[in-house]
């Protein structure tokens, strides 16, 4: 759990000898004199430079974890606003709220996200690493992700298409077009200033430092999307009796923990080898390591062994659910989910994590244009 200016001064000089490097590229992708520096660069970066664990694609509130700590990673040039939520335009209808109204309910559901990340993660603390570009200059600075103190909000203007307001620590914008919440970067608590050299010719650079030529085969770790809702009729649901509320089932007496997630039929067709025969160490966002195997008839069901272990984890430490609450689908359109990918290390060994919303279908989709119906 290391911030940027506690890190040691060989792992510091690491990052940012790099970011020069990348920095000199620049002419790869752009005319600018501003550095480019994309946003999947700089989480892999970071998370090479400082040994953290890159969470990047799973729709949480953090791009990566260090530990207790949670790290959102912004590069950006010029305008200090920055996107730090998305909202599903279908669940949200800020069209009928107003003014404070409106701020209120923005706040309450950012606020919902990182509180859902930090119980998914095991996260006491929360930053932004900030690398703003500049011409021929990049900044490295920090900040405290917070909660928005709702008692606080004050609105600083309002119009059909946005709404900006501030708490008295941050200013915010919600754009109501794109559905999505900005957070204003102002430059301030500089750690380090880098200059950078951006190469006018980077093709020949790479040309004479080239020593291998050809594509290497490069192990991919085998990963398949799994949702925590059931389609009906074209409606999502989380059932009452099955699937995260299948403690509710009847026929027998039920711990009040017991779920499983789900495991569509099509998954096994088109990934046969994907899941092991025997238990297996199922590795949680936050480091816990459980015991999970397959179960249940045509292999439908991800459960852990003893099945109630991931419901506490989940039901109970992630969503804060209280026994014999049911789910329903709208709680985790409130926290921006609705599935789980899971990564397959070895035979033994599968992470578990989470997707922002859509990401299930997107997949299925994919594999069904791919495998054919």
């Amino acid at each position: 759990m290391v911030k940027y200016q506690e890190q040691s001064k060989d792992k510091k000089e690491y990052y940012e000898k790099m970011l020069k490097l990348i920095g000199s590229l620049s002419r790869l992708f752009s005319e600018n004199d501003i550095p480019y520096y994309d946003y999947r660069i700089a989480e892999n970066l970071y998370c090479k430079s400082f040994n953290a664990t890159n969470v990047g694609r799973d729709g949480t509130s953090v791009d990566a974890t260090s530990g207790a700590l949670g790290i959102g990673i912004k590069t950006f040039a010029g305008n200090s606003a920055q996107k730090v939520a998305e909202f599903n335009r279908t669940l949200l209808e800020f069209s009928n709220l107003k003014g404070i109204d409106k701020a209120i309910k923005i706040a309450n559901l950012r606020n919902k996200r990182i509180e859902f990340t930090k119980n998914a993660y095991g996260l006491t603390d929360m930053i932004y690493h900030c690398i703003r570009r500049e011409k021929n200059k990049m900044f490295i600075s920090e900040t405290p992700m917070e909660t928005i103190q709702i008692e606080n909000i004050k609105i600083l203007a309002d119009t059909p298409k946005s709404i900006k307001f501030t708490d008295s620590i941050n200013n915010y914008i919600f754009n109501a077009s794109k559905s999505v919440l900005l957070k204003d970067f102002p430059k301030k608590s500089i750690l380090a200033e880098i200059n950078i050299k951006i190469l006018e010719d980077p093709f020949s650079m790479l040309e004479k430092n080239i020593t291998i030529l050809g594509a290497t085969d490069v192990h991919q770790n085998e990963s398949i999307k799994l949702p925590l809702y059931t389609k009906e009729k074209n409606v999502f649901i989380v059932p009452e009796k099955s699937g995260l509320n299948q403690w509710n089932a009847g026929g027998r007496k039920r711990n009040p923990d017991e779920i499983y997630i789900k495991i569509p039929l099509w998954i096994h067709k088109y990934f046969p080898s994907f899941f092991p025969k025997t238990k297996f160490n199922l590795h949680l966002p936050d480091r816990t390591v459980i015991s999970a195997k397959i179960c249940q008839a045509n292999g439908k069901a991800l459960m852990s062994d003893p099945n109630k272990i991931l419901g506490e984890w989940l039901l109970r430490k992630v969503l804060k659910l209280k026994y014999g609450q049911l789910l329903r689908y709208n709680d985790l359109q409130e926290i921006g989910i609705d599935s789980v990918v899971l990564i397959k290390k070895d035979l033994n060994n599968f992470h578990i994590d989470f997707q922002v919303e859509g990401e299930f279908e997107k997949f299925e989709e994919e594999n069904r244009t791919k495998f054919g119906k």
